[in-house]
């Protein structure tokens, strides 16, 4: 026989919502709470409601159900596996959030400046004179063009590309006892009489006509997201200036300034050239990612018999 503490998750069909409108349970214990003291060598000698309760042929528990998201177990019960009521299909395709991307924390830096003869057309040696991350000087004596490129220093960063959640009514953990069967015969556990017990199967009558079946179901997921990925494309103005970097400042931008990667002009007798990059934000895109792989399946159901 299957049990609900092996691999796999769990989840309650919608039985057990009539299970919980027919006891009036609410948030909290599926059951009133007990406090126990199963030390004692006999059950009627322990503390609490508890007697030795007889485990009806071919079932497992007794088990309390607690309900609420990260429910936990009190006293002496230990924590099965985590129950979802009443799944809404069989089985539910993944589905991922949209990607997105933040530019707040992406920079270029200005990498790579090349002079041309004419109209861009044909290449022209420059000296490097002075080299920075915003600012380089070349001796640029006898070009006529120039165009200023920038790379990325730190790309926008993604987001989103995760899971949505599998639609439920309520979240619960079955709970079962801790050394139950101290001073009862075998068959018994030391327990309170109101608890619930399950068999393998979902179509199994319970053995008793004073309990409620309810159907649940082990939870599959095999769901996952591709991760999402962001282009970064630098933008932002050039300025120049002859002899030095010294005094080029981006808000004061003087009338010699160019649009990043636009071929300029330049003068072939001057020859001292330098150039700074003004970055403006740079744009981001989403690349690729956010595609949605595998299902939820809920099976291998279980029947839960709880009191009336």
């Amino acid at each position: 026989m299957r049990s609900p503490w092996s691999k796999g998750t769990v989840v309650l069909g919608a039985m057990l919502a009539g299970a919980l409108a027919a006891t009036g349970a609410q948030q909290g214990c599926f059951f009133p709470d007990y406090v126990a003291d199963l030390t004692g060598p006999d059950c009627t000698q322990n503390t609490g409601s508890v007697e030795c309760v007889t485990r009806p042929t071919g079932w497992t528990g007794p088990v309390y159900p607690v309900f609420g998201r990260e429910a936990g177990c009190a006293g002496d019960r230990v924590p099965g596996n985590t129950l979802y009521l009443s799944p809404l299909d069989a089985s539910a395709p993944a589905s991922c959030t949209a990607c997105g991307c933040d530019a707040s924390g992406a920079s270029c830096i200005l990498d790579d400046v090349r002079f041309y003869n004419g109209e861009c057309a044909a290449n022209c040696d420059a000296g490097l004179l002075q080299s920075g991350t915003t600012c380089k000087r070349f001796d640029a004596t006898g070009c006529s063009g120039v165009r200023v490129k920038a790379n990325v220093a730190e790309g926008c960063a993604p987001s989103g590309g995760v899971l949505e959640p599998l639609q439920y009514e309520r979240e619960a953990v079955l709970c079962a006892l801790r050394d139950a069967g101290l001073g009862c015969e075998a068959g018994e556990s030391c327990a309170p009489p109101s608890g619930c017990y399950y068999i393998d199967g979902g179509d199994a009558p319970c053995f008793d006509s004073g309990f409620t079946p309810s159907v649940l179901y082990e939870l599959h997921d095999d769901r996952s997201c591709t991760a999402c990925t962001c282009s970064t494309k630098c933008s932002g103005m050039v300025i120049q200036n002859q002899n030095s970097c010294t005094n080029l400042d981006c808000d004061a931008r003087p009338a010699a300034s160019f649009l990043l990667e636009q071929c300029s002009s330049i003068k072939p007798d001057v020859g001292d050239y330098a150039f700074k990059y003004c970055p403006a934000p740079p744009d981001c895109m989403p690349r690729d990612g956010g595609e949605p792989n595998g299902i939820a399946e809920f099976n291998h159901p279980i029947t839960l018999c709880c009191p009336r």
